[in-house]
């Protein structure tokens, strides 16, 4: 009797394992799609009906950045979807097995695309994977900004904005071309640097690429002499009974200089001192046109002030309002964050919309704090109807304590930036 209790014990976990193990093979089974297939996409929207994307209709191709919906079988339980071999981020909620809501990336590296991988979408479930072929459009190129628009010959210089990869050729005022071969792109395309070659000596005017893709011309100009208002040279309106920043012309102390410049220099400041009245912590331009009167109703959206700056020592701390004399908008100009630390290796331009003048807020999260605010819809309700004003640049505020302030100022500009 007792060894026929220890035979059929054995036998009951027996019968116990073969379930359990048929149970984990079925239960796998059921969890296992079949092999994914792709039939179509359409571009996504919230509401409304989806827009096919088809080599035939209004959208022929799939664009970087766009939500769009792969159609087809078994697409559920994804685990991983490649637009010309790079990869796409996805919510897997967002799927069924005949559908899937994915953003195709917008930084695709479409200059170092494999011949392999071009022009091809593929989907990776736990039930097999497939790849269709299908137009991805690589973006035209657009040029938003350059990294020093006063530049010297030699000067390395970088140009910012989207698609800016596969450079067939790049041309720079009065023609000059910088080889392609020398130009070095940023993989996603959104910057390219390259070196003033040395036939280029203060031309002025914008700079064309083109690419693979397409052809762009950026809207701000290298050398813009005719806008600049303040060179502290020729055309110096420098308010030198309130300023307390120096006009010094010292190429040791800031290579590249054009001429004189304004520099801004201090040892220290405690955390909250407002004594913008310090030495080197004010620069003033007396009364100015800063635009056409006639432009004084344009959208503030479209113009910008703009000069070029050398931070020689890191920037810390301490907050440089950019404002007329009535502080009633002002512009917050902190370059140091958000990393509490700024420093340049040679003149940069900045660009500081007029949108960014803002009003100090009495109420809300940043009451009583300048600039921000709300800002004016027109230019006129930021400096009149007359288009003409002051500017200054005073440091204050400092939440840390700051030391070896030193920067330089030079080519104060407005410029018209949407046209």
């Amino acid at each position: 009797m007792k060894k026929l209790s220890i035979n059929s014990t054995a036998i009951t976990l027996l019968i116990v394992a073969i379930v359990i193990t048929v149970l984990q093979v079925s239960c796998k089974k059921s969890n296992t799609n079949g092999q994914p297939s792709i039939t179509g996409f359409r571009l996504y929207k919230v509401k409304g009906v989806d827009s096919v994307i088809s080599k035939d209709s209004a959208i022929n191709a799939i664009r970087p950045g766009d939500y769009i919906v792969i159609q087809g079988k078994n697409l559920n339980n994804m685990q991983a979807v490649y637009f010309d071999g790079f990869p796409g981020t996805f919510n897997p909620t967002y799927s069924s097995p005949n559908n899937f809501v994915v953003q195709v990336p917008s930084n695709i590296p479409f200059a170092s695309i494999s011949a392999a991988d071009f022009n091809t979408v593929k989907v990776v479930t736990d039930g097999g994977t497939t790849t269709l072929s299908f137009p991805i459009a690589a973006p035209a190129p657009v040029i938003n900004g350059i990294s020093n628009e006063m530049p010297n010959p030699g000067d390395k210089i970088s140009i910012y904005g989207n698609g800016l990869f596969a450079i067939t050729s790049l041309t720079l005022p009065g023609n000059i071309q910088v080889p392609a071969a020398s130009i070095v792109s940023d993989p996603g395309g959104n910057s390219s640097t390259f070196v003033l070659p040395s036939g280029f000596t203060n031309q002025t005017g914008p700079i064309t690429i083109v690419t693979k893709y397409g052809t762009s011309t950026s809207i701000s100009m290298l050398n813009d002499f005719a806008d600049v208002v303040c060179n502290f040279d020729d055309k110096n309106i420098n308010d030198q009974y309130n300023s307390t920043a120096s006009i010094i012309n010292d190429a040791s102390l800031y290579p590249g200089n054009h001429g004189n410049y304004a520099r801004m220099s201090f040892p220290s400041m405690s955390a909250g001192n407002w004594g913008d009245g310090g030495p080197g912590r004010r620069l003033v331009l007396n009364y100015f046109q800063w635009l056409p009167a006639a432009n004084a109703n344009d959208p503030i959206t479209n113009w910008a002030v703009k000069f070029e700056v050398y931070v020689k020592q890191p920037w810390i701390g301490g907050c440089m309002f950019v404002h007329d004399w009535s502080w009633n908008h002002t512009c917050r100009y902190e370059p140091f964050l958000p990393a509490w630390s700024y420093k340049t290796t040679g003149w940069v331009t900045v660009t500081l919309p007029l949108s960014s003048f803002k009003s100090k807020p009495s109420s809300g999260p940043t009451a009583y704090i300048d600039g921000t605010g709300d800002a004016y819809p027109t230019v006129a309700g930021l400096i009149g109807n007359s288009g003409n004003d002051r500017l200054g640049f005073f440091l204050n505020n400092s939440l840390v304590p700051v030391t070896n302030f030193d920067i330089a100022i030079d080519n104060i500009r407005i410029v018209k930036v949407v046209k």
